[in-house]
């Protein structure tokens, strides 16, 4: 008899059922607080309620209804990935109205007000990848949108829709072919004057073009291309008041003050006069003399004057807008670098704020000021959207600074680094309340622009944590020489002062500042305090030896050739002085001329914690063609894992057990992390990656001190990358891996309580794309914290013995006592047998209890599947409205998503009970959210599973056929696992009549509600 398992979840808004206890927020759950901020990209005040703003960040929309004091996420339904900054449009006439776009190519709308999105396709060919949208005035579901392709060679990429986005007319005539639209304008009180600038062009055209009907036709207004050589590309355009129009032209502010038909390059300044550099503009409401520039440096304010000849005045207007005031040049702080200004509806005359988007450090606002130019501009980062692209979590790792707890207390101190290429990003937060609500920057005299790696010294701070010592490595900004060094940086009183490290390092010919590219990695060497033990780590330092990693310094030996150095460093005295390891024996030279990049970056290192002079060092290895077509060959680097034995005087190439890239015989896997087992010195762990070309990852495991490996990566997904490795430190058996994958492959951490032998992801809720590392809290281990594009996202692991992705405590509260299946034995220990558990995540329809069963099941080697992992309940509007694009017909459900993966499976017979429910009206089908095509990005939306896969037994339960490379599972096929999104769901009656000539039975009633 097949043996199979069914495990339960139960609806409850608190996780309190059957007398389980109570589950706080984060307990078996991701969450994040922040830190907030970061790359906001759009922000759009509602026209009629200054309350009520959205602002998009890379992936994801947020919405704020008291002004911008506060943003709550708004995203359901939108897959994007976390990479790409979402544009977004707000319908003027119909506000609840949104539209945006991905990088995928899929279109979203939403009807109330990004409660929940819809993926729509409308009548555009499947060519055509939309770009920006912009309303047109006076039109309800009325806008144009820029698109990147084209259907035909030579059509302009200017469409329109009158209908919210269900067909769309290419209009355009007279505008450049071959050409996208930058940049969209329409005027207020005239709907059919509308400007459009174009893209950067070799080819010669006008940058801006004038259309008097709408859009359908369209004349040159500005052309300087034959003067310059090239088309300038145009970054913005703004109708301001009276005929005042202005446009921002190759990075310069441009202004017309007869409807866009003759433009001047704004000059000011005497007796040079020079041109406004600028990204953006926003005119002042009401005022025909005034607009607000913003660029990279902060915020200008400029005022025109008309007599008694045209005149510009330009005041920088950037008091406030410094995320890390003690990053300065000459003095001054540097402002936060601006994406886009804009206002709430009635300012300034009638009070309001205007707000300034950023790069990296979110949003900043400023009332009405005064002629002293007060108040300033101000922003909290936690009353901010989510948009930190976080690389790093570190913790406090002392027991005296621990919250007292169940277990004897969680971590209170954490440090998070943000990596952005923003001169003024914060670049690093803290938070004494465990990641719980509260953020705030420490970067007091860190010149930091982005951080890749964050390490405190666990030999610091015992007895006072204001005297632990914290280093972090990454690159400073590139804007001005005043700016730059090395990318290494300490703090010796908790991250409450920063100061550089890199001072006897050689500085950059013809320079005073040292640049080696982006600092990857820091590695304290455990044993090097002043008198070590014996044998084993330090226990009270300062540790004195630090190894830092960077993308190297670039050398001319001879001229046109180059060579990169100082990619491996060592500090015996706490970065002080450095001597560079890396050109010694044994570890490849990066090289470049004219035509050929050939680079091995070290990007992961680990210092033995019982032999100092023991270092493993992992790189990625990087070829670039400058000329395609020239005939050269990719070269055959060295790369992957480097081992030294004498402190990195010389090293070793280790190639034992580990795998080449394809067709490569000396070029390995790149080596993204690289851990020692804490108790077992001998033991190490290595996370490998060739995500870029063949979409593979895995873990090794060395027991003779890396020198030797073997893969150790059953229940991984092949096609995630794997970018970092945590073990626990109060229990080495238990073993974290943590990497990103993309909208359809989403990304993961993996558990494993068997020293590896076995991983179990634990997913679900988590970012899609981003997650770059973990840290483990030492106190209390099942508290997790993990660095994504979104933040720092939390979790307290809830004993889950059968590793499904239900706590135990739950299972153990279903139908029959915590045995649904009545066989005899808890479902909460029945992991092994084929089965699939459900758990709660954050409600969302239905009733009682879900059993899911896996009736059988078949793997690779026609082994059977014996694990599901990441079983979990949705809410109903996590992945947006279910609409059909061709009906347009709206589904009913009545019950919560339901999320499962089968690991190590091909193909597999599934049963869900929905207890207490009934599915007995006529319209019931089982619909399965995800990519048409398994592992493809494109093909994402909602379908119904086809009848040949799905059949009802009975009035509560479906049983599911589901193959890995079939319509059915998210992830790609190679991947051997079979992830599953869906819901029963009610079409809307279709039948022409509810009755046939020949048969007066009554019909069956339709399930679509009144």
């Amino acid at each position: 008899m097949q043996r199979h398992k069914r495990l339960t979840w139960i609806l409850a808004a608190t996780l309190c059922v059957g007398g389980a206890a109570e589950v706080d927020a984060g307990d078996g759950v991701w969450t994040s607080s922040g830190p907030k901020g970061g790359t906001v990209n759009v922000l759009l005040p509602h026209p009629g309620n200054a309350n009520i703003l959205y602002a998009s960040t890379a992936g994801n929309v947020f919405k704020s209804i008291d002004g911008g004091t506060t943003f709550t996420q708004a995203s359901n339904g939108i897959v994007a990935n976390s990479i790409y900054p979402l544009p977004l449009m707000l319908d003027a006439e119909a506000p609840d109205h949104l539209f945006t776009a991905d990088s995928s190519g899929r279109k979203y709308r939403t009807f109330n007000g990004a409660q929940t999105w819809e993926i729509y396709d409308g009548d555009l060919p499947d060519e055509i990848i939309p770009g920006m949208a912009v309303d047109q005035p006076g039109s309800s579901c009325t806008f144009l949108l820029s698109t990147g392709t084209q259907r035909f060679l030579n059509e302009p990429m200017l469409w329109r829709t009158t209908d919210c986005g269900n067909q769309f007319e290419r209009i355009g005539n007279g505008l450049p072919g071959d050409e996208y639209v930058t940049a969209i304008a329409f005027q207020d009180n005239d709907p059919l004057n509308v400007l459009v600038g174009m893209g950067n062009s070799s080819a010669l055209h006008a940058s801006i073009w004038r259309s008097t009907d709408g859009g359908k036709h369209f004349s040159a207004v500005h052309d300087v291309s034959i003067a310059r050589g090239y088309t300038p590309g145009v970054q913005a355009i703004a109708f301001g008041a009276g005929q005042t129009v202005w446009a921002v032209v190759d990075y310069y502010l441009l202004h017309s003050t007869d409807d866009g038909l003759t433009w001047t390059e704004i000059e000011y300044g005497s007796p040079f006069p020079q041109r406004l550099a600028a990204s953006t503009v926003f005119p002042v409401p009401g005022l025909a003399d005034k607009a607000y520039a913003g660029r990279a440096d902060g915020v200008f304010a400029v005022l025109y004057s008309a007599t008694p000849s045209p005149s510009y005045d330009v005041v920088h207007f950037s008091q406030g807008l410094t995320p890390n005031a003690s990053y300065t040049a000459s003095g001054n702080p540097i402002p936060a670098a601006v994406n886009q200004l804009t206002a709430s509806p009635g300012f300034p005359s009638s009070g309001g704020f205007l707000y300034a988007t950023t790069d990296g450090s979110g949003i900043f606002r400023r009332p009405p000021v005064d002629v002293s130019l007060n108040p300033p501009w101000s922003s909290a980062i936690n009353q901010n959207p989510g948009g930190n692209r976080i690389t790093q979590v570190a913790i406090h790792p002392h027991p005296i600074y621990a919250v007292p707890g169940p277990g004897g207390g969680y971590s209170s101190r954490l440090m998070a680094a943000q990596n952005n290429v923003s001169p003024s990003s914060p670049a690093l937060y803290a938070t004494d309340d465990g990641g719980g609500e509260t953020w705030y920057p420490a970067n007091q005299g860190l010149r930091a622009a982005d951080l890749n790696a964050l390490v405190l010294d666990p030999t610091t701070g015992i007895a006072d944590q204001a005297t632990t010592a914290i280093y972090a490595g990454g690159k400073p900004a590139v804007a001005e020489t005043a700016y730059q060094n090395g990318g290494l940086y300490r703090s010796d009183d908790n991250g409450t002062n920063w100061a550089n490290i890199d001072g006897d390092l050689p500085v950059v010919s013809g320079q005073t500042y040292v640049d080696l590219g982006s600092v990857q990695a820091i590695a304290l060497d455990p044993r090097s305090c002043t008198s070590p033990p014996v044998s084993g780590p330090c226990v009270s330092g300062p540790l004195n030896t630090i190894y830092a990693l960077a993308e190297g310094q670039l050398l001319q030996p001879i001229p046109g050739q180059y060579r990169f150095s100082h990619q491996i460093i060592r500090s015996d005295n706490r970065g002080t002085n450095w001597v560079s390891l890396s050109e010694n024996p044994g570890f490849p030279i990066s090289a470049a001329d004219a035509e050929i990049v050939e680079k091995v970056v070290p990007i992961s290192m680990a210092v033995s914690p019982v032999n100092a002079n023991l270092l493993l060092v992992g790189t990625r290895s990087e070829y670039l063609d400058t000329s395609p077509g020239s005939g050269n060959s990719p070269a055959d680097l060295h790369s992957g894992l480097f081992r030294s034995t004498d402190r990195g005087a010389t090293w070793t190439h280790i190639t034992n057990g580990l795998d080449q890239k394809h067709g490569l015989n000396n070029t390995y896997l790149d080596i993204t992390a690289i851990a020692f087992h804490p108790t077992q010195p001998n033991t190490v762990f290595l996370a490998a990656t060739d995500f870029a070309s063949s979409s593979r990852s895995t873990i090794y495991v060395s027991t003779d001190g890396g020198l030797t490996f073997d893969e150790t990566d059953r229940g991984l997904n092949d096609s995630v990358y794997l970018r970092g490795l945590a073990i626990d430190p109060s229990n080495p058996s238990l073993m974290y891996a943590v990497g990103s994958g993309f909208e359809a492959n989403p990304g993961a951490v993996f558990r494993s309580d068997d020293s590896g032998q076995h991983w179990y992801s634990i997913s679900v809720g988590l970012p899609a794309e981003s997650a770059y590392s973990i840290a483990v809290d030492p106190h209390v281990g099942s508290y997790l914290h993990v660095a994504t594009d979104n933040g720092v996202w939390s979790l307290n692991l809830l004993q889950d013995t059968d590793h499904d992705g239900i706590p135990d405590s739950v299972e153990n509260s279903g139908p029959n006592n915590g045995d649904s299946n009545n066989d005899g034995t808890l479902d909460a220990l029945q992991g092994d047998v084929g089965s699939i558990g459900v758990a709660l995540r954050g409600g969302g329809g239905g009733s009682g209890a879900s059993t899911v069963d896996v009736v059988n099941g078949t793997g690779p080697g026609g082994v059977g599947c014996t694990q599901s992992v990441d079983v979990q309940r949705q809410p109903l509007g996590e992945y947006g409205e279910d609409i059909e694009p061709i009906s347009g017909d709206t589904f009913h459900r009545q019950d919560a998503l339901h999320t499962f993966e089968i690991q190590d499976c091909l193909q597999a017979t599934v049963n869900v009970t929905f207890h207490g429910q009934t599915y007995g009206g006529y319209g019931w089908e089982f619909r399965y959210f995800g990519p048409s095509v398994p592992g493809d990005s494109d093909s994402i939306g909602w379908f119904t599973l086809p009848a040949n896969r799905v059949r009802r037994l009975g009035a509560s339960t479906w049983q599911l056929s589901l193959s890995n490379s079939e319509l059915g599972n998210y992830r790609p096929a190679s991947d051997n696992a079979i992830r599953f999104v869906g819901v029963p769901a009610c079409r809307p009656d279709d039948r022409l009549t509810q009755n046939s000539f020949e048969n007066t039975e009554t019909p069956v009633a339709s399930c679509y509600p009144p």
